[in-house]
């Protein structure tokens, strides 16, 4: 009778040190979270001060590039804050479920959905630039070629001189 006394005290023992153990995983895991989230926390403030002197100081010379960044360092957070988010959900319930799959989509429209964002901007606002430099270069010109040639071209230019001259014929 010594013997089964021994194997249950044995097992006993044994069960309670896996629960120590497990004990000791969960509480390591859970640590791990708080690091997780307090990463994330962090980037996500450092990305939201960084937008806030970005939005102050304006630093680029086209307002594209500064509204392009803007709105990158906006998207940025999102990204971050879902991201948080779906780690918190899925820490409490499975990552196959319906939830996880809705916030991982989430994610994913926004990641793809500011970088399309983003060169679609890009292009049509470079374009506009670029059209507005011209039309200032071709005003330039213009004035330059009136100042060179002086009042009889400009006149000229305008038809003045053509409709007076046909009014004293």
């Amino acid at each position: 009778t010594l013997l089964p006394d021994v194997a249950s005290a044995v097992q006993r023992a044994s069960l309670s040190a896996m629960e120590l153990t497990e004990d000791a995983v969960e509480a390591e895991l859970e640590a791990d979270r708080r690091w997780v989230l307090a990463h994330a926390g962090v980037a996500a403030a450092v990305l939201i001060g960084f937008g806030v002197w970005h939005c102050r100081t304006m630093p680029f010379k086209w307002y594209f590039q500064n509204a392009i960044d803007t709105s990158l360092f906006i998207a940025d957070v999102v990204a971050i804050s879902l991201g948080m988010l779906y780690t918190s959900i899925t820490w409490i319930i499975e990552p196959d479920a319906e939830s996880a799959r809705v916030l991982e989509y989430l994610i994913l429209a926004v990641v793809a959905g500011s970088l399309i964002g983003a060169i679609f901007t890009l292009f049509v606002r470079y374009r506009a630039v670029l059209r507005s430099r011209t039309h200032d270069h071709r005003v330039e010109e213009e004035r330059n070629r009136f100042r060179g040639e002086g009042r009889d071209a400009m006149m000229h230019d305008a038809g003045y001189l053509d409709r007076m001259a046909r009014k004293s014929r």
